[in-house]
């Protein structure tokens, strides 16, 4: 079936975002080749391996070769997906098995992509609302943005594809495409969000409702307090499938302030003066209640609880001024952002000790709230949601333990301290951008961390994993043949450790790894060999091939020269024993004392066998967890305890299962069996926290609330 086209209304406005993303984003695409470049280069002269700085000089000419081609690629895919949504959406579900290289190349564009949507959570959803529009498509999310920053980065990955490159250089290239382009994105979007807006496409519009109306020239904004607050239609029946969608955050907040309103409405006393005056009466009674509420502050006097805070401002705004009427809006909109504070302090996602940081933005938000009630919205984008957002994700993972000193702590509230007693927009937007900046730093410091936590788990995993490798090529070997103490010494420790460097290396099917494995199966052949002619004379013709293997050998491993010298002795008289020339020698029998290098490897230090399933061990608990994607954050700690840790699943072993955790820092906290973690589960000393953002989970939670406690709908229910 043809995929449908984007309404005709549209289509034109979709081509020109298209133009305008290709032609800003171009510079950026640039700048990530240029810095590719250097740091290749930089790389290059530091390497001290010959082979890894050909690597890095073989990137920059594929790079330099390819520059122009890739950048047209790049752009020229960014029309791809609004021609025919549908397909590349097929081509996404397509089902097909990848190699390691592959996969490492997707957890990374997803990885940036996910940052991405992070940072600019509250742009990309208003955008991804009124794309949904456009293209009429229900089912559109963030992920599936055509314009979107996953659409971008793997329209970046498919224009890589044509180079011959490293997955090293690939995904540094993939690094610095998130730095420089994806990092510059916000304004552009931004932007767009405008245009789209200015063409009447609003992110609370459904699809259905776009396509019935003809897009207008000028956008409705959302009402000031002065405007009778909208309440929720009742849904047709015509539009009962589309009312089963979540609803925005704009329609939760215009519900929850209807209801509220609905309450205080009537105590209310009616303002003699005209509406426009009473407005403003009230407004600024509220506001010079909220100054003296911060000059408290400035004199060390804490916060009541939220709701109690709310009620006291609305009491000293009507009694402080000449008994100053409160109008129902304003009533209802510092009650609602008391509520949400009481339910947002109150989550138990939030760290206790942090709780303290929410509290003084109650003062600015109820602020906000007089002038727009819906200023918390995701879609409006306003400074105060974005600082709520950005605080509640640096708390997700905070724990003491990461914040020994309280540093973080104390630089938070420096930021939050200069959002409550900023004194105009500016200097709020200011504080708000500030604070984005100190998370961004932080979240750069941490990846990096995290990178080479992941880096070292990998690198363990792998060796772990060749030693039980090697360990079972050479027990099987041993088992078919009787060999003395000391060559089986030397095949299992030494030599041992030389073929697992080996696998590391070279891989098991090279020629390399081949021929150190032979070394094996000759020295234990030599141990029984001797009785006939034509033994004794491949015997003989072994002796200086096993002597320059086991040297180069020992030498790979960090063998201290005098000890190679030794144990070629030692090979060369088990040699001539075996060709019959002397007695056997007093060190065949007696297997030699465990006297290695120190830069030595054990294989036997990294054979760990695994524990059995504990017969109560939950199989759909196990199953969830073995299901569970990297960026899940746990807690450790008995419930309540003050000595908790929170630490994020970074990494999960292709081969074993064991899972990474990091903290907040991108340290490494534990790593972690699937069946420990459901034991630890099942006993109450670990949970999951929820990956929902905090302030929408709020205002479902007092959606939920009201409906219940409504008495108009218990009565209607009656």
């Amino acid at each position: 079936m043809t995929p449908a086209a984007p309404p005709p209304p549209f289509a034109a406005l979709l081509a020109e975002l298209a133009e305008q993303l290709r032609t800003r984003l171009r510079q950026p695409a640039a700048t990530v080749f240029d810095a590719l470049d250097d740091a290749l280069f930089e790389l290059a002269e530091h390497a001290v391996v010959g082979e890894r700085q050909q690597t890095y000089f073989d990137g920059m000419r594929e790079c330099r070769r390819h520059r122009n081609s890739c950048l047209d690629a790049f752009a020229a895919g960014i029309h791809a997906p609004l021609d025919s949504p549908e397909a590349v959406d097929a081509a996404r579900r397509t089902l097909s098995l990848i190699d390691q290289e592959a996969l490492e190349v997707d957890l990374a564009v997803a990885g940036m992509a996910s940052r991405a949507l992070q940072r600019m959570n509250a742009t990309t959803h208003a955008l991804s609302q009124r794309m949904r529009v456009a293209l009429d498509n229900p089912d559109l999310d963030d992920a599936s943005n055509p314009l979107g920053p996953q659409a971008l980065a793997q329209g970046f990955r498919r224009a890589l594809a044509a180079m011959q490159l490293t997955l090293e250089v690939r995904l540094i290239a993939l690094k610095l495409f998130e730095r420089h382009v994806l990092g510059a994105l916000e304004p552009i979007y931004l932007d767009i969000n405008a245009r789209l807006m200015d063409a009447g496409i609003l992110p609370t519009l459904s699809p259905r409702m776009a396509r019935e109306s003809a897009p207008s020239t000028e956008a409705p904004r959302p009402q000031p307090a002065s405007t009778p607050t909208p309440t929720p239609q009742t849904p047709t029946t015509a539009d009962t499938a589309e009312e089963s969608a979540p609803l925005s955050e704009f329609a939760m907040l215009a519900s929850l302030l209807a209801a509220l309103q609905a309450r205080v409405q009537a105590p209310v006393p009616a303002p003699t003066a005209a509406p426009a005056q009473a407005e403003q009466q009230s407004v600024d009674a509220l506001a010079r209640a909220m100054t003296r509420v911060l000059q408290r502050l400035d004199h060390g006097l804490p916060l009541p609880p939220p709701r109690q805070f709310a009620a006291q401002l609305l009491a000293e705004a009507r009694y402080a001024d000449d008994g100053a009427a409160t109008t129902a809006t304003h009533i209802a909109s510092v009650d609602l952002v008391g509520r949400i504070f009481e339910s947002l302090l109150g989550n138990d996602q939030l760290p206790k000790p942090l709780r303290g940081l929410f509290a003084p933005l109650q003062v600015p938000v109820s602020r906000a709230a007089l002038s727009d009630p819906t200023a918390l919205a995701v879609e409006t984008g306003h400074p105060l949601r974005q600082a709520l957002d950005l605080l509640a994700d640096a708390a997700k993972g905070w724990c003491a333990s990461a914040d020994p000193g309280r540093e973080s702590m104390r630089q938070w509230q420096g930021l939050v301290d200069a959002i409550t007693h900023a004194a105009s927009a500016e200097r709020q937007l200011a504080a708000v951008q500030a604070l984005r900046h100190a998370a961004e730093m932080h979240h750069r410091r941490a990846e990096i961390a995290e990178q080479r936590a992941v880096a070292a788990a990998t690198g363990r995993e792998q060796l772990a994993s060749a030693r039980r490798l090697v360990h079972q090529v050479i027990s099987a070997r041993l088992s078919r043949t009787a060999v003395p103490p000391w060559a089986h010494h030397l095949i299992t420790r030494p030599w041992s450790n030389y073929l697992v460097l080996l696998l590391l290396r070279h891989g098991e099917t090279s020629a390399s790894y081949r021929e150190g494995v032979g070394f094996a199966d000759l020295l234990a052949w030599c141990a029984a060999a001797g009785a006939a002619d034509v033994e004794r004379l491949r015997l003989r013709a072994l002796v200086p091939v096993l002597e320059s293997q086991l040297r180069v050998g020992l030498a790979t491993v960090a063998y201290h020269p005098t000890e190679i010298d030794h144990l070629c002795t030692q090979l060369r008289q088990f040699m001539e024993w075996r060709l019959g020339e002397i007695q056997a020698p007093e060190f065949i029998d007696r297997e030699p004392s465990a006297a290695l290098s120190p830069s030595a490897l054990d294989v036997d230090a990294g054979i760990v066998e695994e524990q059995p399933l504990a017969a109560d061990v939950d199989p759909a608990m196990l199953q969830r967890m073995r299901n569970l994607m990297p960026g899940t954050w746990f807690e450790f700690g008995a419930p309540g305890a003050h000595d908790f840790e929170r630490a994020k699943l970074s990494w999960v072993s292709p081969s074993s299962g064991r899972c990474l955790f990091v903290n907040r820092n991108g340290m490494r906290v534990a790593e972690r069996r699937p069946e420990d973690l459901v034991e630890t589960l099942q006993r109450g000393l670990a949970r999951i926290l929820e990956d929902t953002n905090l302030m929408q989970q709020t205002l479902n939670s007092l959606l939920q609330q009201l409906n219940v406690n409504d008495p108009a709908s218990q009565r209607g229910g009656a």
